[in-house]
């Protein structure tokens, strides 16, 4: 830095994760070669926000149709400083049919804690053979980034062979 003249410097801090929400005091030693040392002061405000999570595969392949087949996705808040509240799931996307929400997880997540979404599938004759179905979900909760979950399903037909071969026996 050129005399008379100043620079911007940032610096990274790191808390530790069981650290206090609140006003924290931290002092910054500066040294020049030529004009010394001096020591500043500044207040950094430490928040600890929950964070949304969404794992686990909402992916079933091919379905034969009538059969029904479940997936869990597991929803957490992974950051273990708050709790979520507030939490919903719902589909913005894709048909109103053949995919049903089994379970739902609770409205709260404690910190840290994980429930689960568990969604089914069962098409019915009226479902297009080997077509790509997707359902698309979001999962939101109060002061967390939203979440979206996709779920794919292609139906496949019965095979009659599993219903003739052991016939055949006869």
């Amino acid at each position: 830095v050129e005399g008379l003249s100043s620079e911007e410097a940032t610096i990274q801090l790191n808390a530790p994760s069981d650290t206090d929400e609140g006003d924290y005091q931290i002092e910054v030693a500066v040294e020049t070669a030529e004009a010394g040392t001096q020591t500043i002061t500044r207040t950094v405000t430490i928040t600890q926000e929950p964070e949304l999570a969404a794992s686990g595969t909402g992916e079933f392949g091919e379905v034969t149709i009538s059969e029904e087949q479940t997936r869990t996705i597991d929803i957490s808040e992974r950051l273990g400083y708050k709790d979520i509240s507030g939490l919903s799931v719902e589909q913005t996307d894709g048909p109103d049919q053949w995919l049903e929400m089994v379970q739902r997880p609770s409205s709260t997540i404690n910190a840290g804690e994980t429930d689960e979404l568990v969604v089914g599938v069962q098409f019915t004759p009226d479902a297009e053979l080997y077509n790509s179905y997707a359902w698309t979900f979001e999962v939101s909760g109060d002061n967390v980034e939203t979440q979206e979950i996709t779920v794919t399903a292609q139906p496949k037909p019965y095979s009659f062979d599993q219903i003739t071969d052991p016939l055949g026996q006869y």
